[in-house]
């Protein structure tokens, strides 16, 4: 039996640090400690590789837009999903579909948040974002 990975698709450890970061600056940001000058550059950048490579899976299941690295991208969005349902979706409520708007609601926020800052009104949804990468985090253990 082989132990080769697919080019591009990392074991879910890989993305502990990331989701450990910011599982704790969106909790700042949600308690308002933080501002958009604060949030870390490489963990950001971790962040949007991370988001870009499950929006890759979503587009493609919706559109059918293949993604820059299909076997990463669909791995991404396993982990994400994952980590959704673990903690934002009751289960046996939400769909697969459900989990994908959910996703993309965060990937557009983060998006607007790094360009445009943290408003009052976002952090609420900061905090559901440290919600999510907590649960990420945990699973990556």
């Amino acid at each position: 039996m082989s132990k080769t990975m697919t080019v591009g698709v990392v074991p879910i450890q890989h993305w502990h640090y990331m989701a450990s970061m910011a599982e704790m600056n969106f909790e700042d940001v949600a308690r308002g400690v933080f501002g958009p000058g604060d949030f870390p550059r490489g963990i950001a950048t971790d962040i949007s590789n991370f988001f870009d490579s499950v929006a890759e899976a979503i587009y493609q299941k919706l559109f059918g837009i293949v993604p820059s690295n299909p076997p990463a991208s669909l791995q991404n969005y396993i982990y994400a999903k994952d980590a959704l349902g673990n903690s934002m979706i009751p289960p046996g409520i939400f769909q697969i579909s459900d989990a994908a708007i959910i996703l993309l609601l965060f990937i557009e926020f983060f998006r607007h948040a790094r360009c445009g800052g943290f408003t009052p009104e976002s952090r609420e949804m900061a905090g559901r974002l440290s919600v999510f990468f907590g649960s990420l985090a945990r699973m990556a253990q």
